[in-house]
């Protein structure tokens, strides 16, 4: 992941995912300041994470502007069972700062069209999660209608 930073100072990892009693999963990270990471350390010698859902603090990584986490899956129980992995985070502060967020919707008979601009451009920050709520008159009957909007870059 390209943070965009110089110098991130990564704070946390999570995970979540789903193991049998016959799998296990871990997680390594490592950081450097090349696209390519390869000045990152090697990944036998990278930070090793092994439990799921808690916050590994990740202040012992090497700092740059590029991370890269990798999932190692294990199971005594070969072609039958494996974990699941379901979200990994990983946190670091980025600089604050106000963002205009424009919706606009437009309805015909038939369908309708939602549109979301974020500064002026479709959403490309690394998570964008929106849940909206319409509510309206149908015929004299309360009628109301609840989406989301999830953008989210996929590996740039």
């Amino acid at each position: 992941m390209d943070t965009r930073l110089a110098d991130p100072a990564y704070t946390s990892l999570t995970w979540r995912d789903v193991r049998t009693a016959n799998s296990a999963l871990k997680i390594r990270v490592r950081a450097g300041d090349m696209p390519d990471l390869a000045d990152a350390p090697a990944w036998s010698s990278a930070l090793e994470l092994t439990t799921p859902g808690v916050a590994h603090s990740l202040t012992s990584l090497p700092t740059g502007r590029y991370i890269q986490w990798q999932a190692l899956f294990s199971t005594t129980a070969p072609n039958t069972e494996t974990a699941k992995l379901r979200d990994v985070a990983v946190l670091w502060p980025g600089r604050r700062r106000g963002i205009d967020i424009n919706v606009a919707v437009e309805k015909h008979t038939d369908m309708g069209k939602f549109e979301l601009l974020v500064n002026g451009q479709q959403p490309a920050p690394a998570a964008l999660n929106m849940a909206f709520t319409l509510r309206q008159n149908v015929r004299g009957q309360p009628f109301e209608r609840q989406f989301a909007v999830e953008a989210a870059p996929r590996n740039e």
